[in-house]
């Protein structure tokens, strides 16, 4: 929810992502670890977003432009390689910075190593809980077509929507405003979806993502507010967070 908040006034979900991962890595022991468990949620959970369109395949959508079956294959492919292999690219990262910004250094190349020894399982875990997040925020959205009167075919939405999510996370626009509505209308026209509902599929969207700010927005204002007592009960050598 904090994310959400900060993603509302920062570029899509990378502002968020960098708020979270911020404010995680000041309240543990070993920040690297939060840096690294946030960064493998999110690249797991646009990996599993990427897989979902296959799914609008079996269902018998034939005839999906092959720009669509492209970007989908496309992503799940980098996402999967990432997951795999995000560890080598930082751990290389660490190497060359580390004449100039030693401390930087250290700090990627323990990044590095907690995504490396992260187990299978674990990331079997994390995935199989983002793709119950992906059933749900899909059903959402088959929710709100289904309303209407000549309902939108369930394989256009599997299709289309992720394509839309994936690409709308950019950092391109403040909260994605304009890009999200954009990208909907687009994607989903494809497939089919007069451009009225796809705007106010995007628009559904982005008010659910509003009011996680909210709650997120006042979890901040209570951190703030409350931070002094914290800080005076833990003693000097705690740690204080920022954001």
């Amino acid at each position: 929810m904090v994310g959400a908040a900060y993603n509302s006034v920062l570029p899509s979900t990378v502002g968020g992502d960098v708020a979270r991962a911020y404010r995680c890595a000041t309240r543990v022991n070993h920040p690297p670890a939060a840096v690294a468990s946030i960064a493998l949620e999110r690249i797991i959970g646009f990996l599993c977003l990427s897989i979902v369109p296959f799914f609008g395949l079996l269902l018998g959508q034939r005839d999906a432009p092959v720009i669509f079956l492209t970007v989908s294959f496309a992503a799940t492919v980098a996402f999967g390689a990432l997951l795999a292999l995000l560890h080598v690219p930082l751990a290389f990262l660490s190497r060359i910075i580390e004449p100039v910004a030693p401390r930087i250094a250290v700090f990627v190349g323990e990044t590095a190593a907690d995504l490396r020894a992260v187990h299978a399982k674990g990331r079997l875990v994390v995935a199989g809980w983002s793709m119950v997040y992906q059933a749900l925020s899909m059903a959402f959205f088959l929710i709100v077509a289904s309303s209407w009167q000549e309902p939108v075919p369930t394989r256009a939405v599997l299709i289309g929507v992720p394509i839309a999510m994936i690409l709308s996370s950019l950092p391109v626009t403040i909260g994605g405003i304009g890009l999200r509505e954009s990208l909907f209308v687009a994607v989903l026209g494809k497939l089919g979806l007069p451009g009225g509902q796809a705007l106010l599929m995007a628009s559904v969207w982005g008010i659910e993502w509003l009011v996680l700010a909210i709650v997120g927005a006042v979890l901040v204002a209570a951190t703030r507010l409350t931070r002094p007592k914290i800080a005076s009960e833990r003693g000097p050598s705690s740690p204080s967070t920022s954001l």
